[in-house]
């Protein structure tokens, strides 16, 4: 807990502070990632933003998606994140020695985040067969 509080006063000046539900949070800007579009992230629904934080799991709300991870949705049971928030939901489908991973996300997505969700793919299949990029 020391070193994290360490690391916050260290980078204290580059973050914005809001409250919800008196909980505290500490976000940085998007634009100081370097990222100039939009950042899409499959995520196992065992990780620990996931399934382990539920007292702070409303950040990853979004007006696009609702949360109804750990539940089981037809195998979709990880999820799409862009931007840190809830897109939608991904399953790995099996066909042979190959994985596809096929995706379930409710709203109609903008040409740059369609392109983030596509890249967030295959770099993931390329980890799964052990493709370098």
């Amino acid at each position: 807990m020391v070193t994290a509080r360490r690391g916050l006063e260290l980078v204290r000046s580059q973050l914005e502070h809001r409250k919800v539900d008196d909980r505290g949070y500490w976000l940085a800007d998007r634009r100081s990632r370097g990222s100039s579009g939009p950042c899409v992230d499959l995520v196992q629904c065992y990780d620990e933003v996931i399934i382990s934080y539920r007292e702070s799991r409303d950040v990853l709300q979004s007006p696009r998606a609702a949360f109804p991870v750990p539940s089981n949705l037809d195998g979709f049971v990880h999820v799409v994140l862009l931007d840190g928030q809830l897109l939608g939901h991904w399953k790995a489908a099996r066909s042979g020695k190959r994985v596809s991973i096929e995706t379930r996300v409710r709203p109609r997505l903008r040409p740059d985040e369609r392109s983030a969700l596509e890249g967030a793919i295959e770099r993931f299949q390329r980890f799964l067969h052990g493709e370098s990029s």
